[in-house]
């Protein structure tokens, strides 16, 4: 230990950690007068681990913390006002009320609630970057598989992560003993980590070990963990503590903090100190007017205020796979700090020299062109989102791919608790360029696991784009959308790929690409009074049973296809629809789980009263021919559909 480490660690680190404890204390006497609300987990009986943590560190180093990060803020922003303001919910509270004490973020400090759901991220965040990351997590998360989906990439990416365990024995109100079974140190070193050790309330050894573990990752540029054998002296958050007082008193006398305070004056003093300041503080606080506390949905807002631009269809002969190739291609040719993370991505290695050109033949030989931008990952696609989203606030536009879009159910929680959240959580814009991209659909005879069409599940998610391919795609798309610097999920379809040929629609139909490549067919022979929304492959389909609905049965439809699907914004197609008597909504998806909410949703903002009937698929798809045949909508489908529904007078 180096002599500056062991003064800090005598009186400086220590003194910090007394200061933690008063402030806490004088918060949950908040809480104990029922003047705050929500939850407060205490760092008490742990503070020390975090000040001797962030003295090791340098501003550019990441930490990604829990649900228990007091600690870990307050000892590097020293923002107690900011804190106190966010649990009162008060102004110049540091998340903007929004956060509340378990969603923290100062300089590359992020908190999140979500057990295990920032390991991915400290991985990505410490891939091929200069920096390294803290993972700090408690010994009740090792129950989570993301976890071990998150020490497998680090090593195989050689990641900069120091996975460091805060272990205090319990989880909640559960001893973690008797939910968790096998040797801690095996469950790390079966993934080639070095594994370290250490007992908290050795102050001493506390901070050799924490000082080295950082030393040795930054020197040798590997993940490691420290197990930090600790103790909880507080409850789990505020009173919900089952443990034993004989218990308490145990871990009260082990508690180094505790015997400063209690063996030394001038520590005891400092302590009292504290304590009445921060009840003056507090008591200044809850003065104050309420903070504003209103999240910003950042995409909604871009899109609805039309900041964003997509470039127009150019007409091209290559088919939709070559397109998506070639989209690929150009977000990696104009930023090499851009990423491609992906199972069976690289077309050839060492091991296996012959060919394979990705999912579908999409990627091809891009990992040839771009060794150092296209990367294969193992099946672990949670933690392939985790990643990317770690290297996004790396500021690395990174592209995963999600092989068969019925995966992205093991994809949820890192979209709904990480992806969404991270741009607005802390009361500020987090920049977060990731594009997930995954094909959906049926008609390959894959079966139920394989075919389904599950976009459905991240509609509505705040600051995420859902973006759906068509048949009108420009190849530079996804470069645009990554330059927007927000979440984005790309839904492309099985058998859009093959499509090279549009329809052939200039008799009947004038054609306009609006905002964003949003398209509106108007048909030119006869005035419309059915309008079809529709998006994606079902789009296609549409365009092909519009011809067979003039054709065979004189009936005109005008057809409306948006490209970003969530948020919805109709604004471009509001005096079609205004003329229309009656409006369909035409989607591959379950109609019990698709877009018809959000289409209803955009009527009542746009003030429309119209007939609105759905058709989408229905059920499960199934591997037969006739299963696929009654789950998915087809042209005939859709004609029927439109000419038993309508009333049209034609």
């Amino acid at each position: 230990m180096s002599q500056k480490h062991e003064a800090l660690a005598s009186r400086e680190l220590v003194l910090k950690a007394i200061e933690i404890r008063a402030f806490e204390e004088a918060m949950l006497k908040v809480f104990g007068n029922g003047k705050a609300r929500g939850t407060f987990h205490t760092s008490k009986g742990q503070e020390l681990i975090s000040c001797i943590l962030t003295s090791n560190l340098d501003p550019e180093d990441f930490i990604f913390g829990t649900h228990r990060s007091h600690a870990l803020y307050l000892s590097i922003s020293n923002n107690f006002s900011g804190l106190a303001a966010e649990v009162l919910g008060k102004q110049d509270a540091s998340s903007h009320g929004i956060g509340g004490s378990q969603h923290l973020q100062f300089q590359k400090l992020y908190t999140n609630g979500v057990q295990g759901g920032m390991t991915p991220i400290a991985v990505g965040a410490s891939t091929n970057s200069k920096s390294m990351a803290v993972c700090v997590i408690g010994d009740g998360t090792l129950g989570e598989g993301i976890v071990y989906e998150s020490l497998n990439l680090s090593k195989v990416l050689r990641s900069k992560t120091l996975f460091l365990i805060e272990d205090n024995g319990i989880a909640q109100s559960t001893k973690t003993q008797t939910v968790q079974s096998g040797n801690v140190a095996e469950k790390f070193t079966s993934f080639g980590l070095t594994y370290l050790s250490c007992d908290a309330n050795e102050i001493d050894k506390l901070t050799d070990a924490i000082s080295n573990a950082v030393a040795m990752v930054k020197l040798h540029n590997k993940p490691m963990v420290l197990h930090i054998f600790t103790h909880r002296l507080g409850p789990h958050s505020k009173g919900d503590d089952n443990r034993s007082e004989l218990e308490i008193n145990e871990i009260l006398n082990l508690d180094v903090v505790s015997n400063f305070i209690r063996d030394e004056s001038a520590m005891n003093d400092f302590y009292i100190k504290k304590k009445d300041e921060f009840d003056e503080l507090i008591k200044k606080i809850s003065n104050r007017e309420s903070a504003d506390a209103i999240t910003i949905n950042f995409v909604e807002e871009m899109v609805a205020q039309k900041i964003f631009n997509l470039s127009k269809f150019e007409e091209q002969s290559k088919t939709i796979r070559d397109l998506t190739y070639k989209a690929l291609e150009i977000a990696l040719s104009t930023d090499s700090n851009t990423q491609i993370l992906g199972e069976d991505i690289v077309q050839k290695t060492p091991d296996t020299p012959v060919k394979y050109n990705g999912a579908f033949g999409v990627t091809k030989d891009l990992s040839e062109k771009f060794p150092a931008q296209v990367k294969n990952m193992p099946i672990s696609e949670a933690a392939i989102v985790g990643v990317s989203i770690g290297l996004a606030l790396q500021n690395k536009p990174t592209i995963c791919e999600i092989m068969f879009g019925d995966f992205t159910t093991l994809i949820v929680d890192q979209i709904y608790q990480q992806a969404s959240k991270l741009p607005s959580i802390y009361g500020k814009k987090i920049n977060l360029p990731v594009l997930v991209r995954t094909p959906m659909g049926g008609r390959r005879g894959y079966g139920p696991t394989h075919s389904q069409n599950l976009e459905g599940l991240f509609f509505g998610l705040p600051n995420v784009l859902v973006y759906s391919q068509n048949h009108y795609f420009n190849p530079n798309h996804y470069k645009e959308l990554l330059e927007q610097k927000f979440p984005v999920i790309v839904i492309e379809h099985k058998d859009l790929y093959t499509i090279s040929e549009r329809p052939v629609l200039d008799r009947f139909y004038n054609k306009t690409f609006c905002d964003n490549n949003d398209i509106i067919l108007r048909s030119k022979v006869k005035r419309a009074t059915i309008t079809i929304i529709t998006y994606g492959y079902a789009a296609y389909l549409v365009e092909l049973s519009a011809i067979s609905l003039i054709v065979e049965h004189e009936i005109f439809v005008n057809i409306v296809i948006p490209q970003t699907i969530s948020p919805l914004n109709m604004d471009f197609a509001t005096e079609l629809l205004e003329q229309s008597e009656i409006v369909f909504l035409v989607e591959e998806s379950d109609s019990a789980r698709g877009a018809s909410g959000l289409v209803l949703k955009e009527f009542q903002r746009l003030g429309l009263d119209k007939s609105f009937m759905v058709l989408g698929g229905e059920g499960m798809i199934g591997a037969s021919v006739s299963s696929e045949t009654h789950a998915l909508i087809s042209v005939d489908k859709i004609v029927n559909f439109v000419i038993s529904k309508a009333k049209v007078g034609q």
